[in-house]
């Protein structure tokens, strides 16, 4: 009897299997584990260097005149707008050079003899022809006591008889008093368009404007553009040196606008030949 309930009792006695080691993760049939597959890591590797790509596109663009005026420099071999403007601020002060958009040998060296002047760079410095912040700043200062009040009270004194006394057409009698006072040279149809065109002239040279009180300060003929931003046109006028503005009504000088860009502000100055 004792012998029959041993035996029985060890019939009941499961039995435990060993457990299987567990399988690697690549053998899985799990897509969220699965090795990725060729295209896969094509498209991973194609992420960075396109990105890549992009950050030396970006290093080798010439800065614009506003990212000079905030620390980049401008240097031979450079070319574009910023080349363009700082060719115009030299020919506005006497010096020689080039008429196209690039930086070349003959533009470095009349920066360099302008630093010399202003003592902002020698000859041994690694900044002497190369234009930033400072000689930019410098550049604008000098063009700006070129200004012409001869020129500057004729354009006032034009736009101030032949206003209309209507709005909607400020950029048609600015440039009807620029042009009875200079070569024909502005182009388009809206306001903001002006500025491009006036910073390229010899009859104009753009200046800093921090502080929009200034210009109820402009002298006369002094130009003002303001940007497109959200409006169709943006505005421009000519300052009458009593802190009014003059395009084709007269009104209190404009220290905002209404599509919300910034504004450009154009000195006449007296052009070198």
């Amino acid at each position: 009897m004792l012998l029959s309930l041993i035996t029985l009792a060890t019939l009941q006695i499961p039995f435990e299997r060993p457990s299987e080691p567990p399988r690697a993760p690549y053998k899985t049939e799990s897509k969220t584990e699965s090795l990725p597959s060729a295209s896969d890591l094509n498209r991973i590797e194609e992420v960075p260097f396109h990105q890549n790509q992009a950050r030396l596109s970006d290093a080798l663009r010439p800065p614009s005149i506003e990212e000079v005026s905030r620390g980049a420099l401008l240097q031979e071999s450079h070319s574009g707008e910023a080349v363009t403007e700082v060719k115009t601020l030299l020919k506005n002060i006497g010096y020689q050079v080039s008429s196209t958009n690039r930086f070349d040998p003959s533009l470095r060296q009349a920066i360099g003899e302008f630093q010399e002047t202003y003592q902002l760079a020698q000859p041994q410095s690694p900044y002497w022809g190369k234009v930033g912040p400072s000689t930019l700043s410098a550049l604008r200062s000098k063009a700006q006591g070129n200004y012409d009040p001869g020129l500057g009270e004729k354009l006032a004194q034009y736009a101030r008889r032949r206003m209309s006394g209507y709005q909607g057409s400020c950029y048609r009698y600015v440039a009807l008093a620029i042009h009875a006072n200079t070569e024909s040279f502005l182009k388009g149809y809206h306001a903001y368009m002006a500025a491009d065109h006036l910073a390229n002239s010899r009859y104009f040279s753009e200046i800093n404007i921090n502080d929009v009180q200034v210009l109820e300060t402009l002298p006369a003929g002094a130009i003002v553009v303001w940007g497109k931003g959200n409006s169709r046109s943006g505005h421009i006028s000519i300052a009458d040196g009593s802190g009014n503005e003059i395009s084709d009504h007269m009104r209190p000088q404009m220290l905002s606008h209404y599509g919300g860009a910034s504004a450009r502000v154009f000195l006449p100055v007296s052009p070198q030949s």
